[in-house]
Parts: structure tokens; sequence; C-alpha cells
């Protein structure tokens, strides 16, 4: 953040666009979500070629629910936060933000996936 408010600095309209739209059209797209695809599939032990197939059919759709969620809180963070207290801020809403997406990733409505559920032993 300190680079952006080092290159946009102050907290006026155009600073805040100007954050936004360098946060949102850079880092997002080319860092964040192919870093989560990439991290999310070698954790779970999943090929190549599994990883691009899962990036490659849900890229688009995650990003525009990224800018969906978080350009409005770019947006709050950086005109209302203090540059101190922006890390704070970010850190809470990802906590928040991480969650939803791991649940996202992790969802099938396949049906495989309910027959599965339905094989699963219960304890009631």
């Amino acid at each position: 953040f300190k680079v952006l408010e080092a290159r946009f600095p102050g907290a006026s309209a155009t600073s805040v666009a100007s954050k936004v739209l360098a946060h949102h059209t850079l880092c997002n797209p080319f860092a964040y979500l192919p870093g989560f695809y990439l991290a999310n599939g070698l954790i779970r032990g999943r090929s190549w070629q599994e990883i691009r197939e899962k990036t490659e059919a849900e890229y688009w759709t995650t990003l525009f629910y990224i800018w969906k969620v978080w350009v409005p809180l770019t947006v709050i963070q950086f005109a209302l936060i203090p540059e101190r207290h922006q890390v704070l801020f970010v850190g809470v809403a990802n906590l928040g933000w991480n969650t939803a997406l791991s649940l996202l990733y992790n969802w099938s409505g396949s049906d495989s996936a309910r027959t599965a559920a339905s094989d699963t032993p219960r304890c009631d």
C-alpha cells in the first residue's frame, strides 16, 4: 500500500480512484488470483493440467466476484482508513474473503459429490 500511497498520495477522489484502478487491474488479475489457484492446486496434490483446467474454467467468474467484493472495500480502505491502519483493515477483510473463496473453490454441485456425501457414515 505504501507504493500506491507514494504514487497517488492523499485521499482525494482522483487519488483513491487511481489507487483502486491500479490495485484491481494489476494485482488481482495477474498476481493474486493465479497465485491462489496455483497454491490451492499444489496443496491438494493436483497436476499442472488439473490446476490449469480449474483456473481456466473459473478465472473470469472469480475475478468478477473479487471486483464486486473488493472494489467497494478498497475504496473504503483508501478513502477512509488511515495508511497506518490499512494493513489491519485488509487483514480482517481477508479473513472473511479467504473463507468464502475457499468454500467456493472446494464446493462442487456435481452428482458424484452428492453421492459421496450421502455415502458418508453419519452419527445420528
